[in-house]
């Protein structure tokens, strides 16, 4: 990937883009890579698309950040907080409220190694992942700048690891790391999972290093982060590599199957684009438009301002308004929101939120944010029926006057419910399928940014990616339909068959 206004030395020699981080916030990507030794300041790019790039310019100059490795931004209720490594020598924690900065440095160096990276887990605990010796040691994390003792999390290399970046999938942690020195050609990932967050990492040989390549221009490969693309279920591991001089950025798809996790790569000739959603609206226009319609009325409209957002005004009444989309989902799907509270009312229970699978009053899922209690609230109306409300707490010292995101996964019957990357709720429920999506509003004004959903949902979209060769292509990745269908066997048996059930069954010609 060739970016404008890429890192050079003094001399005018290329440096490059290593120690690539990703941050996803309101719909738009922001990319922040390492500085070059004699320099100050931390570069960033946005993007909508993963695809096309934009130079945003010094989101610091912080003289601390001369030199500055591996800046990971987190984004948490109203404030952005950035994590690098000066010249490899432990760790500064800066401050903005903007993803663009500016960030100003909140405190003295810290130790802990280099290539710090953060995890929030779904209970909303903080997790700092850092070199140790020869290992990637972790902290508990208070509050965002500060740091509990280190515990081993049992990730290492024969040697030098670093670079660590932690995932949740399914109830099981992810780690990905690089180990060896950065310019030797065997530079790798490998990864490790566990059933905490911090101890226990352990490694499969069968199935790392995960990306390895020394032979051609494509070599020494390491340092990632990994980042969901804008259809909301594809996995992209983003790392470096050699381009002699400095380092190039790469992009590769990640194929999970089970708990394994494959990538499809290393690549080194073009690929296909990242696959987008099937709807979104950034409502960057003045009025709402004829893709969406009101129900049960309310104030809504564009405001004016950058960005725009889609707002709701009404106070004073308990009845739900709601602004749905005319375009539906199909039964399995992914769909991201983005709201924030302007107002709220002085009813008993004000409240913010979303709606999906909505068919009409009597059909459709809802998920709304509750500041007078702190928590999220889901309810299911099938057939005129609800199914009841059911609540998760959260953090203490929300803030909905920031912005924050619901997301909401639905597999066959199961709807999963995430409140800022958190997993919150798993519910099962029956005869809920297709349907629009929308915001719903109980005298709360409230703004709402970036929406969209995808008809995928748990990595579905790899089934039908092109699969790079030479490489190795799992048989459970096979086509969906169409040119190039899988076959297998679809014996009826009593236990659960253990097939995808999606493929055409041609057994007579078989």
């Amino acid at each position: 990937m060739d970016l404008p206004e890429s890192w050079t030395w003094d001399s005018g020699e290329y440096y490059g883009e290593g120690d690539p981080f990703i941050l996803k916030h309101n719909g738009i990507y922001y990319l922040y890579v390492s500085t070059v030794d004699d320099k100050s300041g931390v570069k960033a790019w946005t993007s909508e698309d993963l695809m096309d790039w934009k130079y945003a310019g010094l989101v610091t100059e912080e003289p601390t950040t001369k030199a500055a490795y591996a800046p990971e931004v987190v984004y948490w209720n109203g404030d952005f907080y950035m994590y690098t490594s000066p010249g490899g020598n432990g760790h500064y924690v800066y401050k903005s409220s903007s993803p663009l900065g500016p960030f100003k440095k909140q405190t003295d160096n810290l130790g802990m190694g280099i290539d710090g990276h953060v995890f929030i887990d779904d209970d909303g605990k903080w997790y700092f992942y850092s070199t140790g010796a020869n290992r990637i040691d972790a902290r508990i994390m208070p509050s965002p700048t500060e740091f509990g003792k280190a515990t081993d999390t049992g990730a290492k290399m024969n040697g030098w690891t670093e670079g660590a970046t932690v995932l949740k999938r399914q109830g099981k942690y992810y780690m990905t790391y690089t180990g060896n020195h950065i310019w030797n050609k065997a530079y790798r990932i490998d990864y490790g999972v566990s059933d905490s967050p911090d101890v226990g990492f352990t490694t499969n040989k069968d199935q790392n290093p995960l990306l390895l390549n020394t032979e051609g221009e494509n070599v020494g490969l390491g340092h990632n982060t990994v980042v969901r693309g804008p259809d909301l279920d594809s996995d992209y591991i983003v790392y470096h590599s050699h381009a002699n001089p400095g380092r190039n950025i790469n992009f590769d798809r990640i194929a999970w199957n089970g708990e394994k996790m494959l990538v499809l790569g290393p690549t080194t000739s073009e690929q296909s684009d990242p696959a987008l959603p099937d709807f979104s609206d950034r409502f960057d226009r003045k009025d709402i438009g004829k893709n969406w319609k009101s129900v049960n009325g309310g104030k809504w409209g564009i405001t004016n301002s950058s960005p725009n957002w889609l707002e709701q005004k009404t106070l004073g009444k308990k009845t739900w308004y709601r602004q749905v989309s005319k375009a539906s989902t199909e039964k399995e799907y992914t769909v991201e929101f983005n709201m924030k509270m302007v107002e709220k009312g002085k009813s008993e229970n004000p409240r913010i939120g979303v709606v999906f699978s909505y068919k009409d009053e009597k059909n459709y899922g809802t998920a709304v944010l509750s500041p007078e209690h702190n928590r999220l609230e889901t309810n299911f109306v099938v057939n005129g029926v609800e199914q009841g409300w059911e609540y998760a707490n959260l953090p203490e010292g929300y803030d909905y006057k920031n912005l924050h995101q619901i997301r909401v996964e639905k597999s066959e019957a199961t709807f999963r419910i995430f409140v800022d990357g958190m997993q919150k709720q798993t519910r099962e429920v029956r005869n809920l399928g297709a349907g629009s999506i929308g915001y719903t509003t109980s005298d709360v004004h409230g703004a709402f940014g970036y929406t969209a959903y995808s008809n995928k949902v748990d990595g579905s979209n790899i089934f039908d990616a092109y699969k790079p060769l030479p490489g190795k292509i799992e048989a459970v990745h096979y086509n969906a339909g169409g040119e190039g269908v899988g076959y297998y066997d679809k014996t009826k048996k009593k236990e659960v068959n253990p097939y995808r059930q999606d493929c055409i069954w041609q057994a007579k010609n078989a």
